[in-house]
């Protein structure tokens, strides 16, 4: 029989932030404005050590994740997949302890849609 107390314990952790101004799209007023976007972080890892262990280090810290998605909103990019991947390795390659990465971008009303629809991209990368 296992000993409970060592079995990994995996559980996730999210982030969302909406109307995060980023720098996306394919179309001339995408290129020169800015435009609101919602982003879901979603991160997996073991938590066997934080039954006893009340320690910042041991988790993906949100203000992390946050100034991520902060530095990567300021740089233009066209495709919201390419946004989504480079957020997800960002991720993974600063917090060792992430097994699983969940990104979800959602551009509400992108240029050459109808008023009321959401583009949206997200993927899910492992180690």
């Amino acid at each position: 029989m296992s000993n409970p107390e060592i079995e990994p314990v995996f559980g996730k952790v999210g982030l969302e932030q909406k109307g995060v101004q980023v720098m996306l799209g394919v179309y001339p007023e995408e290129k020169e404005n800015s435009r609101a976007a919602n982003i879901f972080v979603e991160c997996e890892f073991d938590w066997s050590q934080l039954e006893k262990n009340d320690d910042l280090s041991l988790v993906p810290d949100y203000t992390g994740i946050s100034g991520l998605i902060e530095k990567q909103s300021k740089v233009h990019v066209e495709l919201i997949e390419h946004w989504v991947i480079r957020l997800a390795r960002s991720v993974l390659a600063i917090y060792p302890k992430v097994t699983k990465v969940r990104i979800r971008l959602e551009k509400p009303e992108p240029s050459g849609l109808r008023i009321g629809s959401t583009a949206w991209a997200e993927l899910e990368l492992k180690r």
